[in-house]
Protein backbone atom coordinates (compact mmCIF):
# COMPACT_ATOMS: atom_id res chain seq x y z
CA UNK A 1 0.00 0.00 0.00
CA UNK A 2 2.86 2.29 0.85
CA UNK A 3 4.26 1.60 -2.63
CA UNK A 4 1.00 2.61 -4.28
CA UNK A 5 -0.64 -0.80 -4.62
CA UNK A 6 -4.26 -1.45 -3.80
CA UNK A 7 -4.60 -4.39 -1.45
CA UNK A 8 -7.61 -6.65 -1.01
CA UNK A 9 -7.58 -8.70 2.16
CA UNK A 10 -9.77 -11.51 3.40
CA UNK A 11 -11.18 -11.59 6.91
CA UNK A 12 -13.63 -13.92 8.63
CA UNK A 13 -16.00 -11.32 10.12
CA UNK A 14 -17.13 -7.71 9.95
CA UNK A 15 -15.68 -7.26 13.44
CA UNK A 16 -12.24 -8.22 12.17
CA UNK A 17 -12.69 -5.99 9.13
CA UNK A 18 -13.44 -3.05 11.42
CA UNK A 19 -10.34 -3.81 13.52
CA UNK A 20 -8.12 -3.93 10.43
CA UNK A 21 -9.53 -0.69 9.06
CA UNK A 22 -8.98 1.01 12.44
CA UNK A 23 -5.40 -0.29 12.52
CA UNK A 24 -4.63 1.19 9.08
CA UNK A 25 -6.70 4.38 8.73
CA UNK A 26 -4.07 5.96 6.48
CA UNK A 27 -4.86 3.35 3.79
CA UNK A 28 -8.62 3.77 3.67
CA UNK A 29 -8.60 4.16 -0.13
CA UNK A 30 -6.01 1.46 -0.88
CA UNK A 31 -7.25 -1.28 1.46
CA UNK A 32 -10.42 -3.23 0.79
CA UNK A 33 -11.56 -6.22 2.81
CA UNK A 34 -13.87 -9.06 1.85
CA UNK A 35 -15.61 -11.01 4.59
CA UNK A 36 -15.41 -14.77 3.98
CA UNK A 37 -16.82 -16.44 7.09
CA UNK A 38 -16.43 -20.01 5.82
CA UNK A 39 -13.18 -20.47 3.90
CA UNK A 40 -13.91 -24.15 3.28
CA UNK A 41 -17.05 -23.43 1.26
CA UNK A 42 -16.68 -24.03 -2.47
CA UNK A 43 -16.18 -20.73 -4.30
CA UNK A 44 -15.77 -18.94 -0.95
CA UNK A 45 -13.24 -16.55 -2.45
CA UNK A 46 -15.20 -15.77 -5.61
CA UNK A 47 -15.89 -12.17 -4.65
CA UNK A 48 -12.44 -11.72 -3.14
CA UNK A 49 -10.59 -12.51 -6.37
CA UNK A 50 -12.81 -10.52 -8.75
CA UNK A 51 -10.53 -8.14 -10.63
CA UNK A 52 -7.35 -9.30 -8.88
CA UNK A 53 -4.35 -9.29 -11.20
CA UNK A 54 -1.77 -11.01 -9.02
CA UNK A 55 -1.84 -13.77 -6.45
CA UNK A 56 -0.35 -12.52 -3.21
CA UNK A 57 1.57 -15.66 -2.32
CA UNK A 58 3.35 -15.75 -5.67
CA UNK A 59 4.01 -12.03 -6.01
CA UNK A 60 4.90 -11.69 -2.33
CA UNK A 61 7.48 -14.47 -2.58
CA UNK A 62 9.15 -12.91 -5.61
CA UNK A 63 9.07 -9.45 -4.03
CA UNK A 64 10.87 -10.63 -0.90
CA UNK A 65 13.51 -12.55 -2.87
CA UNK A 66 14.10 -9.54 -5.11
CA UNK A 67 14.33 -7.21 -2.12
CA UNK A 68 16.88 -9.46 -0.43
CA UNK A 69 18.90 -9.66 -3.64
CA UNK A 70 18.97 -5.88 -4.06
CA UNK A 71 19.20 -4.70 -0.46
CA UNK A 72 20.72 -7.39 1.73
CA UNK A 73 23.97 -8.73 0.22
CA UNK A 74 24.90 -10.19 3.61
CA UNK A 75 22.09 -12.79 3.43
CA UNK A 76 23.44 -16.25 2.64
CA UNK A 77 20.33 -18.40 3.00
CA UNK A 78 16.58 -17.84 2.71
CA UNK A 79 14.09 -20.31 4.16
CA UNK A 80 10.77 -20.27 2.33
CA UNK A 81 7.91 -21.84 4.28
CA UNK A 82 5.54 -23.36 1.76
CA UNK A 83 2.95 -26.04 2.49
CA UNK A 84 2.64 -29.79 2.17
CA UNK A 85 -0.29 -28.93 -0.09
CA UNK A 86 2.21 -27.72 -2.70
CA UNK A 87 3.34 -31.34 -3.07
CA UNK A 88 -0.09 -33.00 -3.18
CA UNK A 89 -1.48 -34.23 -6.45
CA UNK A 90 -5.24 -34.64 -5.89
CA UNK A 91 -5.47 -37.15 -8.75
CA UNK A 92 -3.30 -39.57 -6.73
CA UNK A 93 -5.72 -39.74 -3.78
CA UNK A 94 -4.22 -40.49 -0.38
CA UNK A 95 -1.35 -42.41 -2.03
CA UNK A 96 -0.51 -44.77 0.88
CA UNK A 97 3.15 -45.67 1.20
CA UNK A 98 4.37 -42.88 -1.08
CA UNK A 99 7.45 -41.01 0.13
CA UNK A 100 7.15 -37.39 -0.93
CA UNK A 101 10.23 -35.67 -2.38
CA UNK A 102 11.09 -32.45 -4.19
CA UNK A 103 9.86 -34.17 -7.37
CA UNK A 104 6.24 -34.11 -6.12
CA UNK A 105 4.12 -31.13 -7.14
CA UNK A 106 0.52 -30.08 -6.97
CA UNK A 107 -0.32 -29.85 -10.71
CA UNK A 108 -3.03 -27.18 -10.38
CA UNK A 109 -2.14 -23.58 -11.13
CA UNK A 110 -3.60 -20.61 -9.32
CA UNK A 111 -5.20 -19.46 -12.58
CA UNK A 112 -6.99 -22.82 -12.92
CA UNK A 113 -8.45 -22.81 -9.41
CA UNK A 114 -9.68 -19.23 -9.67
CA UNK A 115 -11.70 -20.10 -12.78
CA UNK A 116 -12.91 -23.57 -11.80
CA UNK A 117 -15.35 -24.89 -9.22
CA UNK A 118 -12.70 -25.76 -6.63
CA UNK A 119 -12.44 -25.60 -2.88
CA UNK A 120 -10.62 -22.88 -1.00
CA UNK A 121 -8.07 -25.44 0.12
CA UNK A 122 -7.31 -26.29 -3.52
CA UNK A 123 -6.75 -22.59 -4.23
CA UNK A 124 -4.47 -22.28 -1.21
CA UNK A 125 -2.42 -25.31 -2.27
CA UNK A 126 -2.16 -24.09 -5.86
CA UNK A 127 -1.02 -20.68 -4.64
CA UNK A 128 1.66 -22.29 -2.46
CA UNK A 129 2.85 -24.49 -5.33
CA UNK A 130 2.91 -21.47 -7.65
CA UNK A 131 4.91 -19.44 -5.14
CA UNK A 132 7.41 -22.25 -4.74
CA UNK A 133 7.82 -22.65 -8.51
CA UNK A 134 8.19 -18.88 -8.88
CA UNK A 135 10.89 -18.87 -6.19
CA UNK A 136 12.79 -21.62 -7.99
CA UNK A 137 12.46 -19.75 -11.30
CA UNK A 138 13.74 -16.59 -9.62
CA UNK A 139 16.77 -18.45 -8.27
CA UNK A 140 17.53 -19.88 -11.72
CA UNK A 141 17.18 -16.63 -13.66
CA UNK A 142 18.50 -14.08 -11.16
CA UNK A 143 21.24 -16.22 -9.55
CA UNK A 144 21.25 -14.27 -6.27
CA UNK A 145 24.14 -14.67 -3.81
CA UNK A 146 22.07 -16.75 -1.36
CA UNK A 147 20.72 -20.27 -1.18
CA UNK A 148 17.00 -20.95 -1.07
CA UNK A 149 15.62 -23.72 1.12
CA UNK A 150 11.91 -24.52 0.97
CA UNK A 151 10.10 -26.43 3.68
CA UNK A 152 6.62 -27.88 3.14
CA UNK A 153 5.11 -28.54 6.57
CA UNK A 154 1.70 -30.21 6.76
CA UNK A 155 0.74 -28.08 9.77
CA UNK A 156 2.04 -24.95 11.51
CA UNK A 157 1.07 -23.90 15.00
CA UNK A 158 2.43 -21.83 17.83
CA UNK A 159 1.45 -19.59 20.70
CA UNK A 160 -1.63 -17.43 20.26
CA UNK A 161 -0.60 -13.82 19.88
CA UNK A 162 -3.78 -12.44 21.41
CA UNK A 163 -6.12 -14.37 23.64
CA UNK A 164 -9.69 -14.35 22.43
CA UNK A 165 -12.81 -14.03 24.51
CA UNK A 166 -14.30 -17.29 23.29
CA UNK A 167 -13.43 -20.55 21.58
CA UNK A 168 -15.51 -19.48 18.59
CA UNK A 169 -12.80 -16.96 17.71
CA UNK A 170 -9.78 -19.28 17.80
CA UNK A 171 -7.87 -19.65 14.56
CA UNK A 172 -7.99 -23.04 12.83
CA UNK A 173 -4.67 -24.51 14.09
CA UNK A 174 -5.42 -23.45 17.68
CA UNK A 175 -8.91 -24.91 17.49
CA UNK A 176 -7.55 -28.24 16.25
CA UNK A 177 -5.12 -28.41 19.17
CA UNK A 178 -7.94 -27.49 21.57
CA UNK A 179 -10.06 -30.31 20.14
CA UNK A 180 -7.22 -32.80 20.68
CA UNK A 181 -6.93 -31.82 24.33
CA UNK A 182 -10.64 -31.57 25.09
CA UNK A 183 -12.56 -34.43 26.65
CA UNK A 184 -15.06 -36.11 24.37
Amino acid sequence: MRAGYNVRGIVRSELTADKVHRAFPEYEEELSLVVVPDILRTKAFGEAVQGVTEAAAIEGTINILDSITRNAPQVRQVVHTSSFGATLDPSKGTWPGHVYTEADWNPMTYAEVVHEDTTVLAAYYAGKAGAERAAQDFMATETPPFDLVTTCPPYVCGPIKRLTASLAHLNTPSMEIYRLMSPI
